[in-house]
Order: C-alpha cells, then sequence, then structure tokens
C-alpha cells in the first residue's frame, strides 16, 4: 500500500489536544453523557430540500401537540408568510435504531403541490414542538426552484445541506464522535430524518444573514443545494455567478467537478464560508444518505475506485487538494473565536488585516493596507482557510507550494490557530483569476456573513465582489511596484510587514516609478499618470521619473492602468524635501550661416539622458531660450521647426556642391553633410544633388526629411547655469549656407 498519513480521528485539525471542549459543552448544555438519542425526539423533514414549482413536497413530522399546523413562510425579497396548512392531527413518530442512517420512515403527516406563483427563493415551514430546544427543530428549511434555471437571477446560493447532515445527531449520531452516542460517529447519515436546532444553526447563522442583506441590496437570487449540484452535472451552466456561504465542508467529486468546470469556463464563484471542501462525501439512494467514512482504510472503495474515497481531499488516495479550487486550505488556516477560548475577540482577534488595497475589492472603503475592519462581528472565525505564502516587499505573496494558484493576489490576514505543523496558521482573503473570464473570491471565513448586518466594510466589499463578478469584466491587476518602504508593524499580536506608499521622502532630483500590471484576460493596458491630479503628457507607460523641480511639499502620484472596460489606479504620497538647486540653461537658435542669423519660433527640448520627463519651450523673436529650474544632470539639448520656407531657399550652387563632394572635391561639417542628405538614405551622393536640381527647377515639392535640421547638443548640467548654449540649424538643401534670414 502507498504511504499516506495514518487516520487519526474525524476531528484532528479542529479538536485534536482540545478533549477540554468536550466537557464544556457537555456542562454548558446540563448534560452527563453524550446520549443525544434521548434529546431530540421530535421534528420533521420533507421528502425534497429543494423542489421545483408544480411539484410535490411532503412532510414528515413527530410533534407531542395532539394536533397543529404547518405555516410556511418565505425568506428574504418579499418575506412573510404564504401559507397555513388546514389542522393536522399530531403525535409522536418512533425513531428506529438506525435512523440516522436508514431514515426515520415516518408516516406521511401532509403534502403540498408547490403552486407556480410561488417566487424561486428559500422558504421555512414551521410547526410546534416541546422539550430542549437545543436539539428539537420545529422547522424545516427548503428552497423552491423555477423549471427554467437562471430566468429568475444569474446568481445562484448554495445551501450547504450535506453540512447540516454531517453534524445532524437525530436519531443518535452523526458524521462526529463528540455528538454522537457511545462516542462513536457514524460512517452513512440519512437526509429522512428532522435537522436538530444545532445542526440547522448552520443556515440561520451564515446563510439567511447573506439572504437578509440580498434584500437592503435589491439582490435577488437563486437557491440549489449540494444533492442538486450532484443530481445534475449541468446545473451550473444556468448562472453566470456562484455563491458558497458559510461552512460548504462536505463535497461529493460531482459537486466539485461541476464547480470546477463551472469557474474554468468562464462562471465566477464567490466563497463567503470557512472550512470548506475538507472532506470528499458520497451520495446513495438517490441523494438521501450521504457517506464518508473518514478513514481511508474503512472506505470499501478504496483499491477499487479511489476517487470516490471519503477521506480530504488533500489526503491519501485523493491527492486533489482543493486548494487548486478554492485558493485555500483548512490546513493552512485554523480556528479564531473558538467556544475553548482559542484567540478570542476579548483579546482583539477576529478581524482582518488589509493588504493590495488598490485592488477594486476595497473601493468605496477608505481602508489601506494595514488597516483592520469586521472585528465587531468577528468576521474571521471559527474556522478560517489559508494558503502557504511569503513576504516580499511588505506584500504577503502565495509560494503556490499547496497548490493553490498563483495568481491568487492576498488581500486580508488574520492568525489562526493550527496543529503544531502549521504553527502560522492565517485566514486569507483573497482572489484569482482564470484567463478565460473565471474568476474566484474567498473570505476564507464562515463567520463573513456575520458581518453583513451591520459592517460597512464587510458589506461594501461583499457589494463590490457581486457587482464586478455580475458585470463579468475586471480591471488591470497592480500586482507590485516601485517604490515602497517596508516597514515592520504588529496585528493582532504578530509582526507583519505592511508595503507604505504613503511617506516617501525625496531630496534627490528626481523618483522612478514602476508598475507590474497584468490584464486578467490576457488584453492590452495603457497607463495615465497624474501629479495632484493633474495629468502628465505623454505617460503612457507602466514607468513614471518624478522631477523634483517643484517647491517643497506634499504631492500625490497615481497612476492608472486600464484596459477596454475597467480601470485600477495605486496611489503614492511624496514629500519633497531639502529643496534641489535648481539651475538656467539659455542660448540662442542660430542658422548655419557666416552671419550666424538668428532663428525664430523654435522649439527648443530638454531631455534627460537617464529617462525622464522631457521640457520644451519657444524661443523669442531675437533668437534666445531659456530653460530655468533644470537639476543637476546629463541632457540631450534639440531643436525643430515647422517654419515654412519659400521655393527659391535652395540653388543650382547646392547641387554642385553636392556632386563636388561626391567627387571628393568638397568638404562639409556635420550639419552641411545631413542637409545635403536630401533623399535621407544616410549618405551623400550624386542622386541628392538631382533631387535638389529637380526641387530648384520645382518638379518636385518637398524633399523625404523634413525642411529643417538641427544639430543635437550633450550637456551636462553641475553646479552652476549653463549660458551661450547656442544651436545651429540649416535648411534641408542648402548645403552652401546662402539662405537670407529676415527676421
Amino acid at each position: 500500500m502507498a504511504y499516506h498519513l495514518n487516520y487519526i480521528d474525524d476531528m484532528d485539525l479542529k479538536f485534536t489536544k482540545r478533549l477540554k471542549i468536550l466537557f464544556i459543552l457537555l456542562f454548558s448544555f446540563g448534560l452527563n453523557q453524550l446520549n443525544y438519542a434521548d434529546v431530540a425526539t421530535e421534528g420533521g423533514y420533507s421528502n425534497k430540500i429543494s423542489v421545483f414549482k408544480g411539484e410535490t413536497l411532503k412532510f414528515y413530522i413527530s410533534t407531542s401537540s395532539s394536533s397543529y399546523q404547518i405555516k410556511i413562510n418565505k425568506l428574504g425579497e418579499n418575506a412573510g408568510l404564504i401559507f397555513t396548512s388546514s389542522t393536522i392531527q399530531g403525535g409522536l413518530q418512533n425513531i428506529p435504531s438506525d435512523a440516522y442512517k436508514n431514515g426515520c420512515n415516518w408516516a406521511k403527516s401532509f403534502e403540498i403541490v408547490i403552486p407556480n406563483d410561488w417566487e424561486p427563493g428559500v422558504y421555512k415551514a414551521t410547526f410546534p414542538v416541546s422539550g430542549a430546544q437545543y436539539e428539537n427543530s420545529g422547522e424545516i428549511i427548503f428552497a423552491v426552484k423555477t423549471p427554467n434555471l437562471g430566468s429568475f437571477s444569474n446568481i445562484v446560493v448554495i445551501l450547504t445541506v450535506n453540512n447540516w447532515n454531517a453534524y445532524n445527531n437525530f436519531g443518535g449520531k452523526s458524521l462526529y464522535n463528540y455528538n454522537s452516542t457511545n462516542s462513536q460517529k457514524a460512517d452513512k447519515v440519512s437526509f429522512e430524518r428532522p435537522f436538530t436546532f444545532s445542526s440547522i444553526s448552520d443556515f440561520h447563522n451564515w446563510t439567511e444573514k447573506l439572504i437578509n442583506w440580498f434584500v437592503t441590496e435589491n439582490v435577488v437570487a437563486e437557491y440549489i443545494t449540494n444533492v442538486d449540484l450532484y443530481q445534475d452535472p449541468d446545473l451550473l451552466s444556468n448562472y453566470g455567478v456562484v455563491i458558497d456561504v458559510g461552512h460548504d465542508e462536505y463535497v461529493s467529486l460531482p459537486e466539485r467537478n461541476q464547480v470546477q468546470n463551472f469557474v474554468d469556463n468562464g462562471g465566477r464563484l464567490i466563497i463567503l464560508s470557512g472550512n470548506t471542501y475538507w472532506w470528499q462525501v458520497r451520495l446513495e439512494d438517490n441523494g438521501r444518505t450521504m457517506v464518508c467514512y473518514k478513514d481511508p482504510d474503512k472506505d470499501p472503495e478504496l483499491g477499487v475506485n479511489d476517487e470516490v474515497v471519503t477521506t480530504r481531499w488533500y489526503d491519501y488516495p485523493l491527492y486533489n487538494p482543493e486548494t487548486k479550487l478554492t485558493g485555500v486550505t483548512f490546513r493552512e488556516g485554523g480556528v479564531v473565536n473558538y467556544k475553548d477560548g482559542t484567540l478570542p475577540k476579548s483579546q482583539g482577534y477576529g478581524d482582518f488585516a488589509v493588504y493590495n488595497s488598490h485592488y477594486w475589492v476595497y473601493n468605496g472603503t477608505g481602508l489601506k493596507d494595514g488597516d483592520e475592519f469586521g472585528y465587531d462581528a468577528s468576521i474571521v472565525g471559527v474556522e478560517v482557510d489559508g494558503n502557504d505564502f511569503i513576504w516580499q516587499n511588505g506584500i504577503p505573496t502565495v509560494t503556490g507550494n499547496d497548490e493553490t494558484p498563483t495568481n491568487f493576489r492576498i488581500l486580508g490576514l488574520s492568525p489562526a490557530d493550527n496543529k503544531e505543523d502549521y504553527q502560522y496558521g492565517h485566514g486569507v482573503m483573497g482572489l484569482y483569476y482564470i484567463q478565460n473570464g473565471g474568476a474566484v473570491f474567498t473570505a476564507s471565513t464562515m463567520n463573513w456573513a456575520k458581518g453583513l448586518p451591520n459592517d460597512s466594510d464587510v458589506q461594501k466589499i461583499t457589494h463590490n465582489v457581486l457587482t464586478q463578478f455580475l458585470k463579468n469584466t475586471f480591471p488591470p491587476e497592480i500586482v507590485s511596484w516601485t517604490p515602497g518602504e517596508t516597514i515592520s508593524k504588529t496585528i493582532n499580536h504578530e509582526s507583519v510587514f505592511i508595503n507604505d506608499r504613503n511617506n516617501i521622502s525625496l531630496s534627490d532630483p528626481s523618483l522612478n516609478f514602476h508598475l507590474n500590471a497584468v490584464d486578467p484576460r490576457g488584453g492590452a493596458i495603457n497607463y495615465i499618470w497624474k501629479i495632484n491630479g493633474n495629468e502628465v503628457n505623454n505617460s503612457n507607460s507602466s514607468d513614471f521619473v518624478f522631477n523634483n523641480t517643484v517647491p517643497p511639499g506634499v504631492y500625490s502620484i497615481t497612476a492608472y492602468a486600464y484596459n477596454t472596460t475597467d480601470t485600477s489606479q495605486i496611489s503614492w504620497k511624496v514629500t519633497t524635501e531639502n529643496p534641489v538647486t535648481y539651475y538656467t540653461v539659455s542660448g540662442t537658435i542660430v542658422y548655419d550661416n557666416i552671419s550666424a542669423s538668428p532663428l525664430s519660433n523654435v522649439a527648443v527640448k530638454l531631455t534627460p539622458t537617464n529617462g525622464g520627463n522631457s521640457i520644451t519651450t519657444i524661443n523669442n523673436a531675437n533668437g534666445n531660450y531659456s530653460f530655468n529650474n533644470v537639476v543637476s544632470g546629463n541632457y540631450n539639448l534639440t531643436a525643430s521647426s515647422s517654419t515654412q520656407f519659400p521655393t527659391n531657399y535652395i540653388n543650382a550652387t547646392d547641387a554642385l556642391l553636392v556632386a563636388r563632394y561626391f567627387a571628393g572635391l568638397q568638404s562639409f561639417n556635420p550639419l552641411r553633410f545631413t542637409a545635403a542628405d536630401v533623399d535621407n538614405l544616410g549618405g551623400v551622393n550624386a542622386t541628392d544633388a538631382l533631387v535638389i536640381i529637380r526641387r530648384f527647377a520645382n518638379m518636385i515639392s518637398a524633399f523625404t526629411k523634413p525642411d529643417w535640421i538641427f544639430e543635437t547638443k550633450q550637456i551636462n548640467v553641475i553646479n552652476s547655469n549653463l549660458t551661450s548654449q547656442n544651436i545651429k540649424g540649416i535648411a534641408t538643401g542648402d548645403v552652401d549656407g546662402s539662405v537670407v534670414i529676415n527676421q
């Protein structure tokens, strides 16, 4: 047999070395033994947890009430009581000893054909029960679906009914030792039994809060279950956005494959859940029984069909880590705010520290790197997921060692307590894209939805993700940048790093900025740079040089990276200190003739040779120009002119001189040589002489090169002004310099 980790207990990574939790649970509920079968004696279940309009929904109820009515309420949009049954005869129904795995097999109490005018959504049927409220649940949660899936909404929410079933110990056992009779868990659990109050709390703690938040956001959604995804392999093709909320720990292979295919084919997945995709399960009996041995050696499929063995996804014999889809795993996460006092809120835990705050996910929150959010609602907990990352320039960056996609961007971190071999567990909020349009956002915590009622940051982030995922366009990712100062900071009692862009001091002549931006779908990216909101001309580059030619003060440098649909931005705060010494560069633009006649209306440009912004000025009527506020450095000094010359600016002598040069009887200075090369081929020959004659004879109206040619000068500004930086110019073809300039 291949080597694999020995099975310890189905609760390891959660309850290892925390056996005291068991006793806390016992005393908190006033029990002295784990015999929950004696507690949960009343409740109800339905033949389906999701039902199409027009289908029959059957209820099976056990209650000590002699008679009762079933009341059905719609949750979320248009919430309220929509149906009350006639009076139903009550009474307790027998609970078979194997009910936990083979179902209760109760007599039908009531049935209803779902009316066609009921909106798709989540509904709650209630009826009276007595006894311990903790275990007896007088409600049945179910979803109503439209036969034309996706016609009511492009959003679908998964009801995590597999999880409800896994923790449900009605009939004596669950998939856990801690609440099963004789502390021996079951390997199979049935959906045909009531959910206890504690097991259905999964829904009330998280999913119901999302449903209520949808109402405030005017969002409509459709709802399905894990079982639906098992039974219909093409279900998600009807939707654009899938939301997984709360605790989706138990997943079948058909469900996981369908969600993976959904993302691979351009779907967008929002995971507002923790401990997600931890155990593989199998469904039997047309989806009414869930199987999870948790120990692969006990699973009869081991060695027969290893792909469906019910163990942790990353473990033997599956070796199919959940990180490949979710980007995170409970292995790298852990527990926070657990009932045993692990990393409690009272000590400051339970919120996220912000990273990569320039991402669109944080738009409108005002949060910046190193800020914390979600503390009041304890959004980080109870179980959280993380991934393997390292620190790079103050930015947590995934390594991919755990098969997390390497383009997963970490947006939030929070420490979590894990077992010894994962000493530094974290909750990791983040995002990654697939180039064909697929995208996955994960909050990586069970309690995210607890922030939706009142936490404005959680509300805004969730709104941003949902809106962008529905829009199905994504701005460029700014994945790295310079400059940035890496500083250490203590957050939640651990030393972390922050890339600080807001405290940059500049005393040098210039500062180089650079972005590494990528388009999620491989498209082209353009750039705009702004200083204090004013756009810098000709700045379509991922690089920008801020020249310190401004008065001392604080300057905002903002870079915008944009594709055809969206824009990202990132900003710096730069404080200019120790005023830089500025110099003057001046001179005259003259014609290359004996009298050195001044030229006017010439554009003169000063360009740093090591990169940076050029500055341009126009000389005056006397040919003079001047640049002020020039910092030390090396520059190219160039000129250009658009002045039109009369047709007689060349003559036969020019052609003769070109011919003499070609014959070796004449020499030219570099500027005259360039003027003689009228065909712009890099040399001077008989053809140039012929072309000059043709233009002199008005047989052609222009040369190949511009009418004006100016020399380029390299200058070095060091500790002094530079004057008399004269630049010579000449008209193309005027190799004898005979043109008379009339100012």
